[in-house]
This record gives C-alpha cells, sequence and structure tokens, in this order.
C-alpha cells in the first residue's frame, strides 16, 4: 500500500511540476526505503519527484543514505550515548540534531 499511494503522490507532482517532501518515520526508526527495497524489490529514490527527509540516532542508517541525493537523513544526539558516532557524523558531512535547553 505504502509504495503504491508514494507512486501516486509521485505522478500527481510530476503533473504538476512539483516536488513533494516526505517523512516516512514519524515515531519510528524503521529503514523503510531499504525494506521496500529488499521485500518488493522497488526503490523508492527512483521516484524523481519525492524528496525524503528523516531523523534518527542509528549512525549505520545515516551512513547508508549520507549520498542519496533525495533522502536527507539527520542523526540525533541520543542524551550523550551516540556521541563517538555524532563526532564521525559531523566529520563525514552528515546532519546532526541535538535537543538542549
Amino acid at each position: 500500500m505504502l509504495t503504491n499511494e508514494l507512486i501516486k503522490i509521485n505522478n500527481k507532482a510530476g503533473k504538476e511540476n512539483k516536488k513533494i517532501a516526505i517523512r516516512l518515520n514519524g515515531t519510528s526508526d524503521l529503514d523503510f526505503v531499504g525494506m521496500v527495497k529488499n521485500k518488493l524489490n522497488f526503490d523508492l529514490l527512483s521516484l524523481e519527484n519525492l524528496v525524503y527527509y528523516d531523523y534518527t540516532k542509528i549512525y549505520g542508517k545515516a551512513l547508508k543514505y549520507k549520498d542519496a541525493t533525495n533522502y536527507f537523513v539527520t542523526l540525533s544526539l541520543a542524551e550523550n550515548s551516540n556521541l563517538l558516532e555524532i563526532r564521525s557524523a559531523l566529520n563525514l558531512g552528515i546532519n546532526v540534531s541535538a535537543v538542549f535547553k
């Protein structure tokens, strides 16, 4: 269902000459792009009118999509538990976010 809905949105955006921003994860940290590719053999990143963005605490996920042209993953600081990974991500040019007072 997800893939079909994204294809419809992509086609509509193409007809309207628009780009649509999609965030697949609102509360989870699942790799929907990878899951669809592995289970359905379909690359969501091939939908040229969609731009994906995401936040993750999983360093490997941020690293995996670092060079994607339409999937922007921001690595979140996890209360200092992933500080070394945050530093590495910054050195690699990966976006990082942190909550502070």
